[in-house]
């Protein structure tokens, strides 16, 4: 369907304003997954976590921040995060748990996500390109990541879930800072 790199249209005319050429149930679609995305930032920004993993698929997800702006194999490159659904699981054990010191002394957490653009749709998969920048409040210092993201969410009998996010900091060739959240 898509492939794990950013996708850059070059030359592409912009749509004239409010006509995205968008039936009405792929309009509705789209509002349903931008909703999704901003509900998935608010539990994150709560660090609430196990509601969080309630927007995934039940099994099968997968959450990728890849270090470099194009990677055409997420297994075969190095990544700051590459969980599937136990990983993941087991992080925001560590998360929540106490167990992961950067978690702990991270304080208030505040992210904007916009610029939502529909990449693909399918029988069963819809793809939204976004951009996130997340302020977090650290030993009363603000620290702010920039990133683009993109989510493959899934149809299911429970609605839309996350079957795969994947977050491209735009600095993630350089020295990443700890971060005590999840982006």
């Amino acid at each position: 369907m898509t492939e794990n790199t950013l996708s850059r249209p070059v030359g592409v005319a912009a749509p004239a304003p409010g006509d995205l050429g968008l039936t009405p149930e792929l309009d509705l679609l789209v509002r349903r997954s931008v909703q999704l995305i901003n509900l998935e930032a608010t539990f994150l920004d709560r660090k609430q976590y196990h509601a969080w993993d309630e927007l995934w698929v039940p099994d099968g997800g997968r959450y990728v921040l890849p270090i470099g702006r194009v990677v055409a194999d997420f297994d075969d490159h190095l990544n700051l995060v590459n969980d599937d659904t136990t990983m993941r699981r087991r992080r925001i054990e560590r998360m929540s748990g106490g167990f992961a010191h950067a978690a702990n002394t991270t304080g208030p957490i505040a992210r904007t996500v916009s610029r939502f653009t529909l990449v693909d749709c399918g029988a069963d998969d819809v793809v939204i390109d976004s951009t996130e920048v997340v302020v977090a409040l650290k030993h009363d210092v603000q620290q702010v990541w920039a990133a683009e993201m993109r989510h493959t969410l899934r149809q299911t009998d429970d609605g839309l879930r996350i079957r795969e996010k994947v977050v491209w900091l735009l600095d993630s060739e350089t020295t990443v800072r700890n971060c005590g959240f999840l982006l």
